[in-house]
């Protein structure tokens, strides 16, 4: 047999001309010195970016009084006690991963005039409006810069996924890194074809830049595929993971040769009713394509944008994603809960798609070692004058919901409330006063093994903008703040 190319317990099926296909991890095939050498966990994070706030159906239907005291400011209820769905838009895909699932209500953004924008996603700073700093705090790289040196400590295949699904092909991504003290916004693929190619075809330099995909990546190493697949040493789990991966990639790749013509790199912005199916195909080959560059470790960090806004419109009633969200209308109200129950629905398939068996991590699954967290810009839907609802379309109340479980930090399958005495009503409804969004970056961070001498800058204690001063409504003064290096209670 051709033997596989091993790097860094990675694994390689080669074609003519140099091509290297990326593979699952075949632990049967390793040599005896890679089988016995010591190898820590292979970790995982994933950010996926919502926008324009949430209904109010993304919330399980729960009044405080439900709840069981956690913590001084942390009140919670596990998640197998909920009735039913766990929500509207958490529908019945997320029931089978509700004991990995954390849901965080009452956590409000704290920076200098915070609402609409990316910026502050995966680092609590207004870059949109203070590209460098805010006040007297300075500029911080984002959270997933930090992460990736634990996930990738002494490997050199180090690669990082962003990608955006958007209705424009040029926003870049919400990943910063600092160079030389300047802030730097990390760009963005914008299409599943791109990252396919990049992240495949080994002998391709990385890069942004589409290259031309004319024959499926399998034929091009069927020789040796075949050779590896009726390998003695080969075992049955082994053989199985082989077919399967060989499966999905053909079929994955065969339907974004289909959906995206040849040399294309942006998604077409005139969808309609009648190629709506493609729209959905494309998004479902984003994630097709992320949850293959996680099972064969060509990443191990991946941030996507999902906000396809304008390109949804006439499939909901010529409603857009944006004008909705400000909306109080009955019927546009709950065209946005339809809206996010859809996004959803793609994201618990992905999710689902994490669950089989880790061969990096043996016995455990992909998602037991990946951390996803799925946030959003803004806080609840709507305007001030919206019956029965406090409407946050700011950074209050911001929906924050972790996925998996790395390092077996997280005490999963709850749904934690922080809010504080400082909030008035014990409604469903009420103006959150808890948490600091800050504070779920820094228990992110705390989950991968990055101490606070890392993410803290300049001396200033904490990690982020903390001035909360929009409207007024998260003020220091009636924040839960705490200690600023502690990671959210009742979490862990």
């Amino acid at each position: 047999m051709k033997k596989i190319i091993t790097t860094n317990r990675r694994q390689f099926l080669t074609g003519a001309g140099g091509f290297l296909l990326s593979i699952p991890l075949l632990p049967s095939l390793l040599s005896q010195s890679a089988s016995a050498s010591p190898s820590n966990s292979v970790n995982r994070f994933v950010s996926i970016l919502r926008r324009d706030g949430a209904p109010i159906a993304f919330w399980p239907d729960l009044n405080f009084s439900d709840l069981t005291k956690l913590a001084p400011t942390a009140h919670g209820i596990e998640l197998s006690k909920i009735q039913g769905d766990l929500s509207y838009c958490f529908g019945e895909k997320y029931n089978a991963l509700r004991n990995q699932m954390l849901i965080l209500k009452s956590i409000n953004g704290m920076e200098k005039n915070a609402d609409h924008g990316s910026q502050s996603i995966l680092t609590a700073m207004n870059y949109k409006k203070f590209p460098e700093n805010t006040g007297s705090y300075p500029a911080y790289e984002s959270i997933d810069q930090m992460i990736i040196e634990k996930l990738y400590e002494n490997d050199p295949f180090a690669k990082q996924l962003n990608i955006q699904y958007s209705w424009s092909s040029k926003r870049k991504s919400y990943s910063y890194t600092l160079e030389n003290g300047s802030l730097k916004n990390l760009p963005a693929y914008n299409n599943p074809f791109s990252v396919f190619n990049d992240f495949f075809n080994f002998s391709n330099n990385d890069s942004q830049i589409q290259i031309e995909n004319n024959n499926l990546v399998i034929d091009k190493v069927l020789e040796h595929f075949n050779s590896v697949k009726n390998n003695r040493r080969i075992s049955r789990d082994d053989k199985k993971r082989l077919d399967e991966f060989a499966q999905e990639i053909f079929e994955t790749q065969k339907k974004l040769n289909e959906a995206f013509p040849k040399n294309s790199c942006s998604i077409p912005t005139n969808v309609t009713n009648d190629n709506y199916t493609t729209l959905a195909d494309k998004i479902e080959l984003t994630f097709k394509v992320m949850s293959l560059a996680i099972k064969c470790d060509r990443t191990r960090q991946i941030n996507l944008d999902f906000n396809p806004d304008t390109l949804i419109g006439n499939y909901f009633n010529g409603k857009q994603h944006h004008g909705v969200s400000h909306s109080n209308n009955a019927d546009t109200v709950k065209i946005f809960a339809d809206m996010h129950k859809w996004h959803h629905d793609f994201i618990a398939d992905f999710l689902v798609s994490l669950q089989g068996e880790d061969p990096y991590n043996p016995g455990k699954s992909f998602l037991e070692n990946t951390l996803v967290f799925m946030s959003n810009e803004i806080g609840n839907q709507g305007n001030s004058s919206q019956s029965g609802n406090d409407a946050n379309h700011i950074r209050v109340d911001v929906p924050c919901v972790l996925f998996g479980n790395v390092n077996s930090y997280f005490k999963t399958g709850m749904y934690i409330d922080y809010r504080n005495s400082n909030t008035h009503k014990n409604g469903r409804w009420y103006r959150p006063v808890g948490h600091p969004y800050n504070q779920v970056l820094t228990t992110i961070m705390d989950s991968f093994g990055v101490p606070y001498t890392r993410w803290e800058k300049n001396g200033v204690v904490g990690y982020g903008d903390y001035t909360g001063t929009k409207y007024s409504k998260s003020h220091p003064d009636i924040m839960s703040l705490g200690n600023k290096r502690d990671p959210l209670p009742g979490i862990s």
